[in-house]
């Protein structure tokens, strides 16, 4: 049986132990992921510290942000969809305080986090993803491995 504990074992024996993240606020890395968009993480640091400075990194203060700020803001973190990344950030701010009162740190385990960011950029990638080279392969819901009865693949929980 396929248990968290599993995944992040053989996530672990691939890629090593994961680096610190940026912050140990489960806020901050939605913030981080969507204020960049297939940028190296140093430019991703400059939009997130641009963020930090200029807005502040509270949902309220996204929230409240004026949409042209976020926008120059996430226009830091690449040129790609600036105007969906700077609405997604507001959303998330919108979310977190509606569901949890702006408060996500029992939501997310953060080893976790670092090593399925590390995953999802070396292999499982949304283009050209190496399958064959997971250590997840086997219990996969998108696995390009067929043979693998479907009963076997990983079942991904839908969270309210």
């Amino acid at each position: 049986m396929l248990t968290l504990r599993s995944v992040v074992s053989a996530l672990r024996r691939r890629y090593g132990k994961p680096p610190p993240p940026v912050s140990r606020d489960p806020f901050h890395l939605i913030l981080w992921e969507q204020v960049g968009y297939l940028v190296p993480d140093i430019q991703r640091r400059r939009a997130f510290a641009a963020l930090r400075a200029q807005v502040g990194l509270h949902p309220g203060a996204v929230l409240a942000a004026p949409r042209a700020k976020l926008e120059a803001i996430t226009r830091l973190g690449g040129p790609i969809a600036v105007r969906i990344r700077a609405s997604r950030l507001r959303d998330s701010a919108e979310l977190v305080l509606g569901r949890w009162d702006g408060e996500l740190r029992a939501a997310v385990r953060l080893p976790l986090y670092s090593l399925l960011r590390r995953h999802g950029q070396e292999l499982c990638r949304r283009t050209a993803p190496a399958c064959g080279l997971c250590p997840l392969r086997i219990p996969c819901p998108s696995s390009s491995y067929q043979d693998v009865a479907p009963d076997k693949r990983l079942k991904l929980a839908h969270v309210d």
